[in-house]
């Protein structure tokens, strides 16, 4: 029975209630009481939160298993997401998965290559033979490495091409190859302020490029999906308080970053999870194309 039933039924028996005398003046405080309670909660499951609600809603996360994509998967699974967990490191995303559904949270976990096709269409016929369909895709699997442009070997370049930007075209590919049979599909890809601007404290001008090119290519597939019930969007993160940044490579940087964030402070992986949510509910039904930017301010100066 959902809630509105529920408040049907009291309302109901409210009535019949005070169809007879009260017996003293405490039932008829009672009465009063429950039907501004029932006011209250009605205005709550029919309000603008409720529509951030994703209730039996299948999402899929690539690069799930930790630091963002792990916030944003939990996020999901709040929201009432089924979420399936997809990382190259099956034990990881296992492990990730069960940390979900001790939460109470439907999960199922995937290994996937995503710079394979073959890899990435096994992954998508895993959540649709699990459960039938899918609503919502974060494409976040992405790898880092840096170094000076006149020396980046080729094969460096292939594979951090190969995951960070090929990667999102073939997880997308598949993702919107199911949507479109439904109509409808929230896709979600996780771009950086690396594809706005360049570090100036480290030189990753490879990396730059691929996220660069996921931004691009996020409002290239907004265009082509707009008018089929599909939203592609992306989160541009700036300096997230995760493993990632934590390397051994990156804590001599961390003071000059930190200078040049007008807020001063790293982000956490939570403060991505709000617009995640955004883009994946009903309430962004007309935002598609679009770069949220969420970086401390980092990229205004």
């Amino acid at each position: 029975m959902t809630s509105l039933e529920n408040f049907a039924e009291i309302e109901s028996l409210l009535s019949k209630l005070k169809t007879k005398p009260a017996t003293s003046e405490t039932s008829s405080t009672i009465i009063d009481k429950l039907e501004n309670l029932i006011k209250t909660e009605k205005r709550k499951s029919t309000g603008v939160l409720q529509k951030f609600r994703l209730d039996n809603q299948v999402a899929l996360v690539t690069g799930g298993s930790r630091g963002i994509g792990y916030a944003l998967a939990q996020a999901l699974g709040e929201a009432g997401c089924k979420v399936a967990i997809a990382s190259i490191n099956f034990e990881n995303a296992k492990i990730a998965s069960e940390k979900l559904q001790a939460q109470g949270i439907e999960a199922l976990a995937i290994q996937v290559d995503v710079a394979q096709k073959s890899s990435v269409d096994e992954m998508l016929k895993r959540v649709v033979d699990t459960w039938g369909q899918i609503h919502i895709a974060v494409n976040n699997a992405g790898i880092l490495e840096g170094g000076d442009f006149e020396a980046f070997p080729e094969d460096k370049w292939d594979q951090l091409i190969g995951v960070n930007l090929k990667g999102v075209f073939l997880c997308a590919q598949a993702e919107a190859q199911h949507m479109l049979k439904n109509s409808y599909g929230k896709i979600i890809n996780i771009g950086s302020i690396s594809g706005h601007v360049s570090g100036a404290f480290q030189n990753e001008a490879i990396y730059e490029t691929s996220k660069a090119g996921v931004i691009r290519m996020t409002k290239a597939m907004a265009t082509e999906w707009a008018d089929k019930g599909i939203t592609v969007n992306c989160i541009s993160p700036g300096y997230i308080d995760t493993d990632m940044n934590n390397h051994p490579d990156c804590i001599p940087l961390h003071s000059k970053w930190l200078s040049s964030i007008p807020m001063r402070r790293f982000g956490d992986v939570s403060e991505l999870c709000g617009a995640a949510l955004l883009l994946a509910s009903p309430l962004s039904s007309y935002m598609t194309g679009s770069d949220v930017l969420i970086d401390g301010g980092y990229v205004l100066w």
